[in-house]
């Protein structure tokens, strides 16, 4: 990895006067970081690729059509489906007329698109790309056909999740298990690839079971096979995060992100994308553990916000991300003008502003219901989380997502004396997933909302309060505000 990193810094110098040998040098160091997984170091390079053939060979070549599939292989990795639509969905005519109809060449750029439009929450056009990638997989033979044919599972699996139909992408994607013994050299990144996915998946769809311990090992083997720090290993450290948060486990979770960095670091990924995110992340948790005080919090999500503006170009899609975590965390402190500002900038992405990302829409939409609740709207919260209970919880069945937004409603409810409360409280209970682990921060939202109904037991709802900052892992449960989302329970 030094010798790369050298390499990577000499090649300006010694080829600065030479642009088709620079060319071939920049070609061989994108592949082999690419195949090392580290597409922090890859991306930067395949940027410069691009550019140089464009200059050299013109923009119809089959040079640079190649490198553009490259600088996008990164960015789906590195959580930037955004800009691989922009590169290579006007690619795609001439990916068919350049390398013809049945090639290798126009089979990527196919599958990196229908993984962007999925990605992006554009299920119909990830659906039509893949039907377009099956016509040219479908007819192959001999032994890189059956490998295809397993990474079409996979896209296909990315295709339904999109759709909202969670158990289905589980089962697709459980169909690639018996190739999960296959040790050619080919197959082991795929394998690796398809066990991360799964447990992705089965996160999401609130089944916990034996996540943990298989998550954990797979850890491991991603860098015996890749080398520390590859995107692989990244994107699993970020579901473990997500797994502890989502089953409760928060001072935990807190402590794996304060791991991930060290780990990033160690492995010398200085990528913004990478570092940006896991800060964004770190910093949430200790707004929803309540291990950071709300100045010391604005300040730095501000100094985050300031960075993203000025990184805006290489973070693509990863920007909503980091932002949609810096506002859970602000309203977990009640820094509503904080939340505020980070709402609109949420509103501005096309994917919320023109309605086709539902699933980032919904999430603005929760936070924007909570920042209505701060600022006193009870009203304006109580419609659109209305809204979201409607749309029910999804094909997957009961999710950590849907209890809290159900517990949410109930609250407002509450919180205005309306009709309904009762039973808005019975049907988040209904919503619980039955693999979450007793004692989760929901669990005490629901005792505190069951309490704080009976009027006559307004010690009980105190208790039941503090209880809610116990399970969130605070330090002391003599914490002001929780106004806009209980202290950051309703995640």
């Amino acid at each position: 990895m030094q010798l790369l990193r050298k390499a990577r810094e000499d090649v300006l110098q010694r080829f600065g006067d030479s642009p088709e040998t620079r060319l071939r040098v920049l070609q061989v160091l994108v592949a082999t970081n690419q195949q090392l997984n580290r597409h922090d170091i890859a991306q930067p390079l395949a940027r410069e690729l691009v550019a140089l053939s464009v200059q050299i060979h013109g923009e119809e070549s089959a040079p640079t059509l190649k490198a553009r599939l490259d600088q996008s292989r990164s960015w789906i990795l590195q959580g930037q489906p955004d800009l691989i639509v922009e590169s290579i969905a006007p690619a795609i005519p001439r990916l068919r007329r350049v390398f013809g109809a049945d090639s290798d060449e126009l089979l990527n750029g196919l599958m990196l698109l229908d993984a962007a439009y999925a990605r992006l929450g554009r299920a119909d056009e990830a659906a039509q790309a893949l039907a377009q990638a099956w016509q040219i997989i479908e007819p192959m033979q001999g032994p890189e056909a059956e490998r295809m044919r397993a990474s079409y599972l996979n896209h296909l699996s990315i295709v339904q999740s999109a759709q909202g139909h969670l158990r289905e992408a589980i089962n697709t994607l459980k169909r690639t298990e018996v190739y999960w013994g296959r040790t050619e050299p080919n197959w082991q990144r795929e394998v690796l690839t398809y066990q991360r996915n799964l447990l992705a998946l089965q996160i999401r769809a609130g089944d916990y079971g034996d996540i943990e311990p298989r998550l954990r090992s797979l850890l491991p083997r991603i860098d015996a096979l890749m080398k520390p720090g590859s995107g692989l290993n990244l994107s699993l450290r970020h579901e473990l995060g997500r797994f502890l948060l989502e089953t409760g486990r928060w001072p935990e979770a807190l402590r794996q992100r304060d791991e991930d960095l060290a780990y990033a670091r160690a492995a010398g990924v200085v990528h913004p994308v990478a570092q940006m995110a896991l800060q964004a992340q770190r910093l949430q948790l200790q707004g929803l553990t309540h291990a950071v005080a709300p100045a010391a919090y604005d300040a730095q999500a501000r100094a985050l916000m300031q960075q993203l503006q000025t990184e805006q170009e290489w973070l693509g899609q990863q920007r909503v991300e980091i932002r949609l975590a810096l506002a859970r965390g602000a309203l977990a402190l009640d820094l509503g003008e904080l939340a505020g500002s980070l709402v609109d900038a949420l509103r501005q992405e096309p994917g919320v502003r023109d309605g086709w990302d539902r699933p980032v829409r919904a999430r603005v939409d929760r936070l924007s219901a909570q920042l209505a609740r701060w600022r006193g709207d009870l009203p304006a919260a109580r419609q659109l989380l209305a809204r979201l209970v409607a749309a029910g919880p999804g094909m997957a069945g009961p999710t950590v997502e849907a209890w809290s937004t159900a517990l949410d409603h109930a609250w407002v409810l509450q919180q205005l004396g309306a009709a309904g409360a009762a039973e808005a409280l019975a049907e988040a209970q209904r919503r619980r997933p039955p693999s979450v682990p007793p004692g989760h921060p929901l669990d005490q939202v629901q005792r505190y909302l069951e309490r704080a109904s009976d009027t006559r037991d307004p010690a009980g709802a105190r208790a039941a309060l503090a209880a809610i900052l116990a399970s969130q892992g605070a330090a002391t449960t003599e914490v002001t505000g929780g106004r806009a989302s209980l202290f950051g329970a309703l995640i």
